[in-house]
């Protein structure tokens, strides 16, 4: 989060957070984006709104789970 706060004011404004979906190649709309992320709607983005991300499940963590899962269902269709 700091990195993206390029103002160090601990949030980040919608032209820091288009910057840093720009700097990290996110096409997409950032304005809703932002919007969706801005849980008390006061234009600006805080810590606090945006740590569930950290335990967002991203589709490299959802094929490690599914490939950990996999010899499981090997075992069982095996027999073993």
């Amino acid at each position: 989060f700091a990195a993206l706060d390029s103002d160090g004011s601990g949030e980040l404004t919608f032209k820091e957070f288009r910057s840093a979906c720009r700097n990290y190649g996110f096409h997409g709309n950032a304005q809703a984006l932002f919007s969706s992320l801005d849980m008390m709607r006061d234009g600006v983005l805080k810590v606090k709104e945006v740590t569930f991300l950290d335990d967002w499940p991203t589709p490299a963590n959802l094929l490690s789970e599914i490939g950990d899962a996999s010899h499981l269902a090997k075992g069982y269709l095996h027999g073993a």
